[in-house]
């Protein structure tokens, strides 16, 4: 004989729409902020690869008791890369060099030290096209500013400050200048 009182175990089939129309929900509301999820990622990693390369230049100055540069160029995967002094748009990529002589421009000799290659996803846009350091860490080429930006525009772009003191400061707000197609001050 049948145990017609055992309790019946599972989901019902309310239940079960009700969990898929919370998941779809989730998933949707998920979806439409992946996007934006993804460009601050890109946006945070190009500043602080940006940021790091300073750091780096300014550190091996003074390590070295030598002046560097770090300057903005077309392919810093080249062989032998070279500066772009007049192009001041840094997102196809930069070197960190020893400037034996000063002139923030790689020359055959100097030493490379380091390369950086931005994802391409941000628009890096500088006053000029190279920051040398004295041999004290100190800019020599003064005051610069970078403007970041990405397709979403200054509202979610970041201003990137380097004092004469060459040290780097990251800012949400633009203290200075609009936009993100000149970084002059």
């Amino acid at each position: 004989m049948k145990n017609f009182t055992a309790k019946q175990t599972g989901y019902t089939l309310g239940e079960l729409l009700l969990t898929i129309a919370i998941g779809g929900i989730l998933t949707g509301l998920a979806a439409t902020a992946f996007p934006d999820l993804l460009k601050n990622n890109q946006m945070i990693g190009d500043v602080n690869s940006l940021v790091g390369h300073i750091n780096v230049a300014r550190s091996e100055a003074i390590k070295r008791n030598l002046p560097t540069a770090l300057c903005q160029t077309n392919d810093s995967q080249a062989a032998t890369p070279s500066c772009n002094s007049v192009d001041a748009d840094w997102d196809t990529g930069w070197i960190v060099f020893v400037d034996d002589d000063g002139d923030q421009t790689f020359d055959a000799g100097e030493f490379l030290i380091s390369r950086g290659d931005p994802s391409g996803a941000v628009e890096m846009v500088a006053g000029m096209g190279e920051l040398g350091f004295a041999a004290d860490g100190f800019l020599s080429t003064g005051q610069t500013l970078f403007n970041l930006c990405d397709t979403r525009g200054i509202d979610h772009g970041r201003q990137l400050s380097i004092s004469v003191t060459g040290r780097p400061e990251v800012s949400k707000t633009f203290v200075t200048n609009t936009d993100c197609t000149d970084a002059t001050p």
